[in-house]
Parts: structure tokens; sequence; C-alpha cells
């Protein structure tokens, strides 16, 4: 039995360079850092959150904008819109990827008026986002025994 539809799997495909690429620069979950890999009851993975939900969920596939970093427990939970609803999953998305946080983007992504959440609604998260571990905010690529930053 097949895992995904042929239109699915053309949408994996199409994404799939960038999503790597994603995944690379962020090894860590957005929410709990590196917490997740210190309790045995969650998976050891990593998975890749669209904030974006049913039909809107295809175009925010491709769309990084639309996307977090989250260990399976965080991401099983993302999926609950009472204890993360998009507001506080963009507060996050503001935190570790700031470069490519846009509220007006995935509220149209989300087939939504460009102020449906407002960026005082999101701020009103950035309390709790100061209580995340800030350990890193993305992965140090290393070449050649050398950080990326560093000079020769």
């Amino acid at each position: 039995m097949r895992m995904f539809s042929d239109k699915r799997t053309k949408l994996n495909r199409a994404a799939a360079s960038a999503r790597t690429e994603f995944a690379t620069e962020f090894d860590f979950c957005f929410a709990c850092t590196d917490e997740w890999k210190r309790n045995l009851a969650i998976p050891y993975v990593l998975d890749i959150h669209e904030m974006a939900r049913g039909g809107s969920r295809k175009v925010a596939m491709g769309r990084r904008e639309c996307w977090l970093r989250a260990c399976r427990a965080h991401h099983v939970e993302m999926g609950n819109l009472g204890v993360w609803p998009i507001s506080r999953q963009l507060a996050l998305k503001k935190l570790r990827d700031p470069a490519f946080y846009d509220r007006v983007t995935v509220n149209r992504i989300r087939g939504q008026a460009d102020d449906s959440i407002t960026e005082e609604e999101v701020s009103q998260w950035d309390a709790e986002m100061a209580d995340i571990p800030r350990g890193r905010t993305h992965r140090t690529i290393r070449t050649q025994g050398r950080s990326s930053g560093e000079r020769r």
C-alpha cells in the first residue's frame, strides 16, 4: 500500500530540496531545543511542521515562511490549535527563524486576510518565548574543521 498519493508525492518532491536545506540548518526543536533527546518516550526524530492546514497545506509545504522545526511531541501538540494557536506558532517562528518570519504571507497562504492574525497577537506570546531555552538559533555548519563564520 502506498504511503502518499501521486499528487502528494509530486508536492513532496518539488519541496524536497528546500525542506532538506531547512532541516540541515535547524537540527533542533524550535520549542524545546534539545530537551526532546532526553525523553525516551518521544521518537528520536525531528519533523517540519507547516503552520497552514487543510487545503492551504499544499502551498505551505513549499514556503519556508510556514515551516517550524519540531520534535515529534511538539509536532503533534502544534496540531492542536487550542494549545498552539497560529499566533503562538508565528511567535516561535519569529524567535527561531527571524529571516523568514512573515506573518502576512502566512495569513495569505492560510486563505485569511492580511491582518487576520495581527502583530499584537503574535507579540502577546513574547514573554513565553523568552522562557524557551535559547541554546542557539541555528546550526553552525563546519567546513574542513572550521565553522562557516571563521576566517582562514
